[in-house]
Parts: structure tokens; sequence; C-alpha cells
């Protein structure tokens, strides 16, 4: 998969905060509870998938993308 760099560096820069959010929709208080987002939230999270896929980022410099293996 070939995403653009721009993408891809404010989806990692936005993932720093995934934690805080995970906490905002999981309170009970929360009106915007949506039950799939937050398990996959919680999925990242626990699983720690951010580290990987920027582990196994690879910045393709002429097409100014990266390439992230398929299983990702």
């Amino acid at each position: 998969m070939k995403i653009k760099k721009e993408a891809f560096e404010r989806t990692i820069l936005n993932s720093e905060y995934i934690g805080y959010y995970t906490h905002l929709l999981s309170a009970d208080s929360c009106p915007y509870h949506q039950g799939k987002q937050l398990d996959t939230m919680r999925y990242l999270l626990e699983n720690d998938r951010i580290e990987e896929i920027k582990a196994n980022a690879r910045y393709l410099f002429p097409l100014r993308k990266y390439k992230l293996p398929s299983n990702l």
C-alpha cells in the first residue's frame, strides 16, 4: 500500500493522541460513544500497532509516498 507523505505524517502525528481520545470516548458521559471505532482504537493501543506501522514504513523519495507492507 502506498500513502502520500503528507497524509501518512499527519496520521502518525495524530496517533500520539489516540490514548486521550479513547479515554474521552469511553467515558460514560460522552454523547459520541461509537462502539466499533472505540474497539478499533483500543486494539491499536493494546497491540502497539502504531509503532509497528512506523517501524515498517519505507519512504519512497522519488514518489513522495510511504510504502507499507500489505499485512499492515
